[in-house]
């Protein structure tokens, strides 16, 4: 009798895992009764710059099911990145207001689409990864980097003496990294969801301001402009959670600002003795280097002044304008 029980026993749950496999969706194509339409709104409140799209994940948690939506920030229009409902490319490229995700229990995460200047290689992997495979906190985006001799590095500086070589550069002026989730939404029938995201931004501004004091006390000569670098910005960041990898950093130039007393925006003069240099950086953060006495690495940065004057050509008798460039670092630590 037990040995006619145990068989009797393992066919009833052989037969209930055959019939009841929740793996098995047949209906995939299209809007149908299993599938609910979805439009993406974005209020950005106070947030002054917006990427022009967003990336969105729509993650569901219980037969575990992801998409990826790439939506304009302001529209609401935009395509499916990845939709496993999907064989055909047309499908997937079409741009509408709606996105049909199959009913269910979802978590939903956005942040700032810019494949120009940010690496998703991290985040097509847990998109494309088995459906129950990673998290969102398993999420990071980072910069691209670029060498110092790439043309298209957005400064506007020809050539110039790199005191600090040990990594390459980001682009300065990359869109803020701006992030929202929601946590829990049920989707259920077919009447059209709207679903309205916050993004806040998770990369930081920094402002760098310094005081030049000039010598003209044998030649008087101009400021016309300012060039900074700072070292030491981490390359990836966590999207979940903000965590940082500051194992692997790179640099960033970018263009600075001549102040007056009243830190005011204003041209240097010859006569001038005083001003500031001031400059506004969007970054993930700044890491700061291990002591105060380096010179290389994270947490420095470069100063390039440059300058000119008017010289007499003692052999013509004429007043010739002399440029040239002055540059200089400091640790950041000792600021």
């Amino acid at each position: 009798m037990r040995n006619i029980l145990h068989f009797t026993i393992g066919f009833i749950a052989m037969f209930a895992i055959i019939a009841c496999n929740t793996e098995v969706e047949l209906c995939t194509i299209g809007e149908h009764p299993h599938t609910t339409p979805v439009a993406l709104d974005f209020n950005w409140g106070s947030v002054a710059e917006k990427p022009d799209s967003m990336y969105v994940i729509a993650n569901r948690l219980v037969n575990a099911r992801k998409y990826s939506i790439a939506v304009g920030s302001t529209t609401g229009e935009g395509r499916f990145l990845y939709n496993p409902d999907y064989d055909e490319a047309d499908d997937i490229i079409a741009l509408a207001k709606k996105f049909p995700l199959h009913s269910g229990s979802y978590k939903f995460m956005t942040f700032a689409l810019d494949t120009t200047e940010l690496v998703y290689t991290d985040v097509d992997d847990f998109v494309k990864a088995p459906a129950q495979d990673g998290s969102f906190r398993d999420v990071y985006v980072e910069y691209k980097t670029y060498d110092k001799s790439y043309k298209r590095l957005d400064t506007h500086l020809i050539s110039w003496d790199d005191y600090n070589p040990y990594a390459k550069y980001i682009q300065q002026n990359v869109i803020p990294i701006s992030y929202d989730s929601i946590a829990s939404v049920e989707l259920q029938g077919t009447a059209q969801r709207t679903l309205t995201f916050h993004p806040k931004k998770i990369s930081q501004n920094i402002n760098i301001i310094f005081n030049i004091k000039k010598d003209i006390s044998k030649q008087g000569f101009v400021i016309d402009s300012i060039t900074g670098e700072v070292s030491g910005v981490p390359l990836a960041i966590n999207l979940a959670n903000g965590y940082l990898d500051i194992t692997r950093t790179a640099k960033l130039m970018f263009r600075m600002q001549t102040l007056n007393a009243s830190g005011k925006v204003t041209a240097d003069t010859e006569t001038n003795k005083t001003l500031q240099g001031y400059g506004s950086i969007n970054v993930t953060s700044i890491v700061k280097s291990a002591t105060d006495s380096e010179k290389t690495g994270p947490g420095i940065m470069q100063i390039i002044l440059h300058t000119h004057a008017m010289l007499r050509d003692e052999a013509t008798g004429t007043m010739e304008k002399r440029r040239k460039r002055i540059q200089g670092k400091i640790n950041l630590a000792l600021c």
